[in-house]
């Protein structure tokens, strides 16, 4: 009975860090599909001028903080993360034909809820998450 009792919690233990591992995927994933629905959707007159082009970038980021930081992904997600470009480069005064924004160097410590999960009491360590969406350029 123990070793059934043992085998199913270790079972358990991992479906739970697996959910917590595909929950933080979704929840990025939701938040480059928001931040890229709102750069799709900016004035082409805000493209081209620099001030406005930064002011939507800056908001688009927000979204995607708002989206991924509200679903209680851990670590929380900064700034730096979100990576915003314009037909696979930094964007500029021109209106792109995609606006692409994803998340970089962010990664899940699988583990991290059950650290008895590994045979040295740790975690196993972590799993880069990268999510992105490509949108076309609307305006």
């Amino acid at each position: 009975m123990a070793i059934i009792a043992t085998v199913m919690l270790l079972i358990t233990a991992g479906m739970i860090e697996f959910s917590r591992a595909f929950w933080y995927r979704n929840a990025l994933d939701k938040a480059t599909r928001d931040a890229a629905r709102f750069m799709s959707m900016v004035a082409s007159t805000d493209m081209k001028d620099a001030t406005q082009l930064a002011s939507a970038i800056s908001t688009a980021k927000t979204i995607a903080l708002t989206t991924a930081n509200g679903a209680n992904v851990q670590p929380a997600l900064t700034t730096n993360n979100i990576d915003i470009k314009c037909d696979a480069a930094a964007c500029s005064g021109t209106a792109p034909t995609y606006i692409t924004v994803s998340i970089v160097n962010f990664s899940v410590r699988i583990g991290q809820l059950f650290p008895f999960f590994s045979h040295s009491g740790g975690t196993f360590g972590d799993i880069p998450l990268n999510p992105g969406t490509t949108m076309r350029y609307m305006n």
